[in-house]
């Protein structure tokens, strides 16, 4: 078996005998970088680049001697992972880590709060001590992307129904659930990408409004199942309509962190339901006698 940088070669010694004679091969490494796809270097919202971690896969079309044991072509011969260097988050090996040939690099997990890079990077070591630096064209992951979803519901009736309501249509008359404004904060450790601005921690990132939703039954307010990236936010009602008053204004916290998922419940695994007490006004008569008024 030849490895990868290695030679072999038989001597022949005298009649009827050989002998296997080898040199030693040179050795190098490689480096790469991982930034987020929309913040750069820095992270957005809960997500960390820290502990991507990186296969190194033989690709030289023969064996290769790592660490102490061969690798077939196709193997993944070591695992390596980011950290902060002070200026970037990158992974590297050491300088005499691999031995010359040709390898292939991939994602083999992602970072907290990322999707995963399906893409690779091939690179070649070909002297001995060479670092093959990749980090000039850092390899980019999008963060995960989630939703919210919150239920407006009648006080009194315990329910998502208006009190005297007007049907659920949105121009009928009398009481109605519709119309109802809900603001979005991050609560995040970082600044996070929502539609095409940034919004630091504390910062208002999007309004909703309540509707009726005919399939689910209730009057909800709802984002985008992409709408907001991985992290830690804060929703609360912020404006009613002239049928209900504003009687359940807390924020309630809650967290995105699954792909496409849009979020029903707060931090605490509770329902995003929010009661709002129904206008209630006096009526007042007066009997009086048609001939003396």
């Amino acid at each position: 078996e030849v490895s990868t940088g290695f030679s072999a070669f038989r001597i022949d010694t005298g009649p009827g005998s050989q002998e296997l004679a080898s040199f030693s091969w040179h050795r190098g490494g490689v480096k790469i970088a991982k930034v987020d796809a929309q913040a750069g270097a820095g992270e957005q919202g809960d997500a960390s680049l820290e502990g991507a971690e990186f296969a190194i896969v033989n690709a030289s079309g023969m064996s290769s001697y790592v660490d102490g044991r061969s690798y077939a072509d196709g193997e993944t011969v070591m695992t390596i992972s980011t950290s902060w260097d002070g200026s970037a988050y990158t992974a590297q090996t050491a300088a005499d880590a691999l031995p010359c040939g040709t390898y292939r690099i991939v994602e083999a997990n992602a970072p907290e709060g990322y999707l995963p890079w399906e893409g690779e990077l091939e690179f070649a070591i070909e002297s001995d001590g060479q670092i093959v630096d990749l980090s000039g064209d850092p390899v980019q992951d999008d963060a995960i992307r989630g939703g919210v979803q919150v239920t407006k519901a009648d006080a009194e009736l315990g329910e998502s129904e208006a009190v005297g309501g007007n049907g659920h249509a949105a121009d009928g008359v009398g009481t109605t659930l519709s119309g109802i404004e809900f603001t979005i904060t991050n609560a995040s450790e970082n600044k996070v990408l929502v539609g095409d601005a940034w919004y630091e921690p504390g910062e208002a990132v999007a309004a909703i409004e309540t509707e009726w939703d005919e399939e689910i039954g209730s009057y909800i307010a709802k984002t985008a199942p992409d709408a907001l990236p991985y992290g830690t936010y804060t929703i609360q009602e912020t404006a009613t309509n002239d049928s209900y008053l504003l009687t359940d204004g807390e924020p309630r916290a809650f967290e995105i962190r699954t792909d496409g998922l849009v979020v029903t419940a707060d931090a605490e695994g509770g329902e995003l339901a929010f009661y709002n007490q129904v206008v209630r006004n006096d009526l007042k008569l007066s009997k009086k006698a048609a001939d003396t008024n």
